[in-house]
């Protein structure tokens, strides 16, 4: 791991255990990565899940979607337990990411088919496309 990502992770871990971490600060260390393949860095990260400002989650969310094919079965859990999130944005965003990854199981086309119950329409459309994509 180099440098800058390892002062990420430390980063994300100390604000993950701080109630006074300013969100945006959270939500710039979560953009300035493009293609995050450090596992440290994409658990780390997961630690804002439950995070209260809605904005963290939904980048977190956006963020779990850049990850390299190698690391999707690290956020395929995170990204399903996003879907249920109070927030519209953040179910969408959850939806869009787990869509545009490879990965297939059984968790992921159940998580998609409860999402075409959703009320938001943005999160019904992006189901009813991963699964189109999946054949189902």
């Amino acid at each position: 791991m180099d440098a800058d990502t390892a002062a990420c992770v430390e980063e994300l871990e100390q604000a993950a255990g701080d109630v006074s971490a300013d969100p945006l600060e959270i939500v710039d260390v979560l953009r300035s990565f493009d293609a995050p393949r450090e596992a440290a860095l994409i658990e780390a990260a997961i630690l804002h899940m439950h995070n209260g400002d809605d904005e963290v989650r939904r980048e977190l969310a956006m963020f779990l979607g850049r990850v390299g094919i190698e690391d999707e079965a690290l956020v395929v859990a995170p990204l399903v337990e996003l879907m249920n999130d109070d927030s519209d944005a953040v179910r969408y965003w959850a939806s869009y990411s787990l869509g545009s990854l490879r990965a297939d199981n059984t968790q992921i086309r159940e998580a998609f088919m409860e999402g075409t119950g959703d009320f938001d329409p943005r999160v019904r459309a992006e189901c009813v496309e991963a699964l189109a994509r999946r054949r189902d």
